[in-house]
């Protein structure tokens, strides 16, 4: 098995990044629990913020060139 390291380019297809808005969109949050502090997890609220921010004003493809622009040197 080669173990060796190889150059790579991140590309992940548009039909997986539609997908992904299409389940932002469709996701069924849960109701806020009162009295939670934050030591359960993160407040839905907070996770719907980032969820629509991942579906509407993410740049994936901005992320994508920025990471494909960086050499891929070991560590």
């Amino acid at each position: 098995m080669d173990t060796s390291i190889r150059p790579f380019q991140i590309k992940v297809a548009q039909r997986e990044l539609d997908e992904l808005k299409a389940r932002l969109i469709q996701t069924r949050w849960p109701d806020e629990m009162p009295g939670l502090d934050g030591n359960a997890g993160p407040a839905p609220g907070y996770m719907k913020e980032l969820a629509e921010y991942w579906r509407t004003s993410y740049d994936w493809r901005k992320q994508e060139e920025r990471l494909n622009g960086s050499p891929n040197i070991p560590l």
